[in-house]
Parts: C-alpha cells; sequence; structure tokens
C-alpha cells in the first residue's frame, strides 16, 4: 500500500514537471504562471489522479487488480505527448492528431528525443520511472471478501471517484476557467488544462455539432445565398441560393497567347508545366533585397526578369501534416481545414476539382515527385483520386540510384530534383 501511495505521489510530481515545461516554453514566471493556469491544472491532475485510484478500487471489486497501473501509462503518456508537442507547434495536442498522426511517431521520433532534453521533462520521465515501478512491485490489492468488506471497499472507490469530480469542477467554481460559446464546454489555458480531459471535451463537442449541423441542414440554401452576397465573385447580383460557390472559366485564347508571351514560352501549343513545393520555405528571404540574392539566387533572378510573383503570402502552419496541407491549398485551392485533420488524410475522397485533375482532362500526363515514403500521409490515395496518374517516392529515387541524404526525411534536394528533370 505504502508502495502505491508513493507511486501516485510521483506520478503527481512527474505532471507538474510537464506543466512547468510548459510555463516554460511560454516564458512565464512562477507567479504568472500560477497565475495563467497553474493552478488549474495541479487540480485537474490530482482529480484524474483520483478518479484512476476509484477505478482501481472499482476494478478490483471484480478480481482486475491492475487498473492503477494501466490509467497511470494511459495519464503519463498523454501528458508527456502533450508537452513534447506543445514544445514543436505551440499548441496544444488536439484529439483528431491523436487518432490520425499516430502512425506518425517513429518518424519524428529523432526531432522528439531533442525536444525531450531538458530538465524538466527528464526529470518528469525519471519520476514516471519511479511511480511505474513502485507500482508494478507493490502486491496489487487482494479483492474484498464478504460483504461487508465489499461494502468498505465500494464506498472507498465512490468517495474517491466523487473527490476527484469535486476537484476537477473546481477551477469552474472558482472562476478559473472560461466558458466556450462554439465547443459549449469550459476550457482552461494551455498551462492549465488536463489534456484528457480535453480530449474528452473535443469528442465530446464535435459529436454535439454533428447532430446540430444535421438537424439545421434545411437551412443551408439560405446560409449560401447569404454569403454569397459577401463575397467577391466578379458579378454585380448574388448568385441564386441553389448554387455552390464555385464557378466554370472557359479559357481566352488571346489572353493565353499573350501571357505566354510575357513568359517567353511558345504561343501555341501544350506546353510542360512543373509546380515546386518547397517544404519550410518563407518569404521572408525570398523577397528580402539583400537575404535573396544569397539565399535563393536562382530565384531572385527569375522573379527580376519577368516571372510573376506573389506579394501576398499566408501560412497556416497551426498543427500537424503541414505538408500534405500546403499541397492540398495550392493544388486544390482550398482551404486545408485549419483546426481540424488534414484533408488528404482524413477526407481523402472528397468531391473536390484539383490541378492536376484539369491537366489530365487536358490531356496532360500528371506525375507526382515526392523524397519521403510511400503515400506519406495519404498523399497517393488522395492525388490517385483527384487526376493523378504516377507518384514516384523515395524509394523510387533509391532504385534509381539516387541515395544521398542530409536527415531522416527522404533523398537529398539536388539528387531528387536532377532526377526527377530526367524522369520527366
Amino acid at each position: 500500500m505504502i508502495r502505491r501511495i508513493f507511486a501516485a505521489l510521483a506520478l503527481l510530481s512527474a505532471l507538474a514537471l510537464l506543466r512547468l515545461q510548459i510555463t516554460h516554453d511560454l516564458d512565464l514566471g512562477l507567479l504568472e504562471a500560477w497565475n495563467f493556469g497553474l493552478r488549474t491544472g495541479l487540480l485537474q491532475d490530482t482529480s484524474i489522479l483520483l478518479l484512476a485510484v476509484s477505478l482501481e478500487r472499482a476494478a478490483g471489486l471484480f478480481g482486475f487488480r491492475h487498473g492503477f497501473v494501466l490509467a497511470a501509462v494511459a495519464i503519463a503518456a498523454a501528458a508527456l505527448s502533450n508537452t513534447l508537442y506543445f514544445r514543436f507547434f505551440g499548441t496544444h495536442l488536439d484529439s483528431w492528431v491523436v487518432a490520425s498522426h499516430a502512425g506518425d511517431a517513429g518518424n519524428v521520433l529523432g526531432a522528439t528525443l531533442k525536444l525531450a532534453l531538458t530538465p524538466a521533462i527528464i526529470g518528469a520521465l525519471a519520476l514516471l520511472t519511479t511511480a511505474f515501478w513502485m507500482a508494478i512491485a507493490s502486491p496489487p490489492p487482494l479483492p474484498p471478501t464478504g460483504r461487508k468488506n465489499a461494502a468498505s471497499a465500494a464506498a472507498l472507490a465512490i468517495a474517491l471517484g466523487l473527490s476527484g469530480l469535486v476537484l476537477k469542477q473546481s477551477p469552474v467554481w472558482m472562476h478559473w476557467m472560461q466558458f466556450d460559446q462554439v465547443d459549449r464546454v469550459f476550457k482552461a489555458s494551455v498551462a492549465g488544462e488536463q489534456i484528457l480531459y480535453t480530449w474528452y471535451d473535443q469528442v465530446f463537442s464535435m459529436k454535439k455539432r454533428e447532430a446540430s449541423a444535421l438537424a439545421s441542414a434545411g437551412d443551408i440554401e439560405a446560409a449560401i445565398s447569404t454569403l454569397t452576397k459577401y463575397r467577391d465573385l466578379g458579378s454585380a447580383s448574388a448568385l441564386p441560393a441553389s448554387s455552390t460557390l464555385v464557378r466554370e472559366f472557359a479559357p481566352d485564347m488571346a489572353l493565353s497567347r499573350r501571357l505566354r508571351s510575357e513568359l517567353g514560352l511558345p504561343t501555341e501549343g501544350p506546353v510542360h508545366v512543373v509546380v515546386l513545393l518547397l517544404e519550410s520555405f518563407r518569404a521572408h528571404e525570398a523577397y528580402h533585397p539583400e537575404l535573396a540574392p544569397q539565399v535563393v539566387p536562382f530565384l531572385d533572378e527569375l522573379r527580376k526578369s519577368g516571372a510573376w510573383s506573389l506579394s501576398q503570402l499566408y501560412s497556416s502552419s497551426l498543427a500537424a501534416a503541414q505538408t500534405v496541407r500546403g499541397m492540398y491549398s495550392t493544388l486544390c485551392s482550398q482551404i486545408p481545414n485549419i483546426g481540424g485533420p488534414a484533408v488528404y488524410i482524413s477526407f481523402s475522397h472528397l468531391r473536390v476539382t484539383c490541378l492536376q485533375e484539369i491537366f489530365r482532362e487536358s490531356g496532360y500526363f500528371t506525375a507526382a515527385f515526392e523524397p519521403f515514403k510511400f503515400n506519406y500521409h495519404n498523399a497517393g490515395v488522395f492525388e490517385a483520386a483527384h487526376g493523378m496518374d504516377k507518384n514516384y517516392w523515395g524509394d523510387d529515387f533509391r532504385r534509381r540510384g539516387v541515395t544521398t541524404a542530409v536527415n531522416e526525411w527522404g533523398v537529398a534536394d539536388r539528387p531528387f530534383l536532377e532526377e526527377g528533370v530526367k524522369l520527366m
């Protein structure tokens, strides 16, 4: 029993250290962190720990003797994953990221280990190891014998569970948490939330929104009619309510010849089209008068010599799967489901027309070249369903003799691009 109590205290201390890591990354002093949400988080952690002990006691009534260990593993894994995710993305780990990207853990192992090399996280891992060792080494409580003992054990389990629920709600009663009008739940700051509670609220609120959307499906046409009145669609009047926010454009041959002439292309016949997507590439260096000639000399010269260039660039780097979000936005001209799972991964058969499909319908052969793993983030499946004739992956390039790599994210840029030109 003593070992199990110390195991619970070690787990609670580890959770506290992980919270301190988040407040450190937010550059908050201890007093600022306390008021920002640390006090709420400590109560929430104590709450979920009491619920875990209650679960163990309740399961013990039926002869299951390892409830605390399993609950502790879930609590610790969720808290550690959330802390590392926050260190990388600057936001908490959403439930849909866990559901859609659990398989990415091996791909980001190197970056994860670097993010974990802090005193707070190392200390938390040591405490977690101690907690698990104590919990496993101590004999689990035996099932109670006799009605009186069973009733006492059940009463203890209920008392612990109710205490946990009271602690969970206490920040709401003390006005330490704000009510979110959209999700209809009370929310804490990133330093104050218990991530397992957050995931429960996200799943619960998502189901409520889905039910609400189904109930209000009859209002969709009216909503479209209102929205089109405020969209810059190039027409004087709003679109009819039954129309979608999509229009088809016929090519203007005279305009096409003029634009081809400006770019030095043949004025008639098909031309090769190559779209380069650059990972983690910023507009700052590309447009800076002093940096651009040094960092991207070829692109800088190309831009200055008459290439078209967009002066306003936007980024949506808010969550996981940024590469396929950028690919979707670029090729399909759509917002990349900001705040939810990437379209490539979770909605691979979405009915949307993408650039490669337009080219294929015009007689082109369409191909994609990617230096990383086969069908990474479902890119192959999505693109095959949206007009891509052929995908070449990192293994295809390695079979062709391209083996140079500078990190774990596939073959190196220069040989990859050079071999891509040969394939074309």
